[in-house]
């Protein structure tokens, strides 16, 4: 009975499949691996992004009280306030100017906001790969 039944069906079916399906079917596996990818580095990236800006706030607030407390606006606002006597002991000026500079926050703050701008970037990157294809199957 079922050999019957699968019997009707055989000459109704096309005995090979066409050259360009299978090519067409590897390309959408390589796009929906890409799309996979793109997806799960959006997630990372914006986590990324996410906890830099929360981050930026109290690491700003850090480099700007180091620079108060260690009085390198005091020494750099004498260039422009007295610039003849910064010119005239310029050595000592560049000096004190370079020991007074809070390095620890002031690195602190350029690397919160490397990882900020360079999460923005992957974020806008993965979003276009992402949700592109998703918007254009649909």
């Amino acid at each position: 009975m079922k050999e019957s039944h699968i019997d009707n069906l055989a000459p109704q079916l096309p005995p090979n499949p066409p050259d360009y399906l299978f090519i067409k079917i590897i390309n959408r596996i390589e796009i929906e691996r890409k799309i996979a990818i793109a997806r799960r580095r959006f997630i990372l990236f914006s986590i990324g992004l996410i906890s830099s800006l929360i981050a930026l706030v109290p690491v700003f607030k850090i480099m700007q009280s180091g620079l108060i407390e260690s009085g390198f606006i005091q020494f750099f606002s004498l260039l422009f306030s007295d610039s003849s006597v910064v010119l005239t002991y310029w050595h000592e000026f560049v000096l004190t100017l370079l020991e007074s500079m809070p390095v620890a926050s002031i690195l602190a703050f350029l690397t919160t906001i490397f990882v900020f701008l360079s999460s923005l970037k992957f974020v806008v990157q993965d979003a276009k790969v992402a949700f592109k294809h998703n918007l254009a199957s649909n």
